[in-house]
């Protein structure tokens, strides 16, 4: 299932896929789409809680906290608030939540009930992730604190410690628990030359001797990374999407899009591209499986391998077709 807020509504795919094919136009067998009423009524974040539930995060001033939303009743359920400002990020673990405010408050809550377990306050924080039950690495800027752009937290004593780093700014974050692998994306200086962002893994117990994987001469912002197992997936570079594994890099099938958030789910690869749209590709086969084009009266159009199209009602207004 893909889920994707606006300011007035919910939108889900949900897509039947078969996994033991190998022709890649027989990999997404069927599909539903739904829309639901955004309570929140706002830029919203969103994260899947189960099959069934998303929590759903004002980004804006305004401020309405967190809220927990049934799909399957279309209702608003438990809420979080009391928040010092709008959250960036909002992770769901086994037991816990991780919610990183824009303030950089960093907050650890209990997942039934939504009380806070910990929390720790650093303004530069842009990106927090669990590495084990009592340690989070938090990203951001370099501070003079810490000299690093990485810092280590003991969520059950406050102990921070830097992870050395060099990096200006480090604003994503993978980690690799079957692998113990810290996968960093990250924008420095080549010997005073000029921005560059890269792509880094680290590895070991103090994890401070980073590897380069990908990198763009220049600033990307808007870059993410994503793992499935042991592929790290980039969009760095403006480009196409790259992933590292088994030592060396590898590309998939270049869209017609510039890919920019990247999330995995099962076999699939999904892209949140520069232009609102949507691209999804085939992991196993590398190959675009469809890419999907959102309008703002929420009708759409896929179009997968082919050339073969799916068209909402509403849609075939948007469309030019050859004569």
């Amino acid at each position: 299932m893909i889920a994707l807020a606006s300011r007035g509504s919910l939108l889900t795919f949900s897509l039947v896929t078969n996994r033991f094919t190998r022709n890649v136009e027989e990999v997404i067998k069927s599909y539903r789409f739904e829309r639901y009423a955004n309570p929140l009524s706002s830029r919203t974040g969103l994260t899947f809680i189960d099959n069934s539930a998303l929590l759903l995060w004002d980004k804006e001033e305004t401020n309405r906290g967190i809220v927990s939303y049934n799909l399957d009743y279309a209702l608003s359920g438990r809420q979080v608030r009391g928040l010092s400002s709008p959250p960036v990020q909002v992770t769901v673990l086994e037991d816990r939540l991780i919610v990183l405010e824009a303030s950089g408050l960093l907050k650890i809550l209990d997942r039934d009930d939504f009380e806070t377990e910990f929390e720790y306050q650093s303004a530069g924080l842009k990106k927090a992730i669990a590495v084990d039950d009592r340690t989070v690495v938090g990203a951001g800027s370099r501070t003079v604190l810490f000299r690093s752009s990485l810092i280590r937290i003991n969520s059950k004593t406050g102990e921070t410690a830097p992870i050395q780093d060099s990096s200006l700014l480090v604003y994503d974050l993978a980690y690799d628990p079957d692998r113990d692998r810290l996968y960093t994306l990250s924008v420095g200086s080549a010997d005073g030359s000029g921005a560059v962002t890269g792509v880094h893994v680290r590895s070991g117990r103090s994890q401070s001797n980073p590897e380069t994987l990908m990198h763009f001469d220049g600033e990307d912002l808007s870059a993410s990374i994503a793992l499935a197992g042991d592929q790290l997936y980039s969009s760095v570079g403006y480009s196409q999407v790259r992933f590292w594994s088994e030592g060396r890099v590898q590309t998939l099938q270049r869209t017609r899009h510039i890919p920019r958030e990247l999330t995995v789910s099962g076999r699939l690869l999904i892209s949140l591209n520069r232009d609102s749209t949507l691209t999804i590709w085939d992991r196993r086969s590398r190959q675009v499986l469809a890419d999907l084009y959102i309008f703002k009266d929420y009708s759409w159009i896929a179009v997968f391998p082919n050339e073969n199209a799916y068209i909402s009602r509403g849609a075939d207004g948007y469309l030019i077709l050859p004569q």
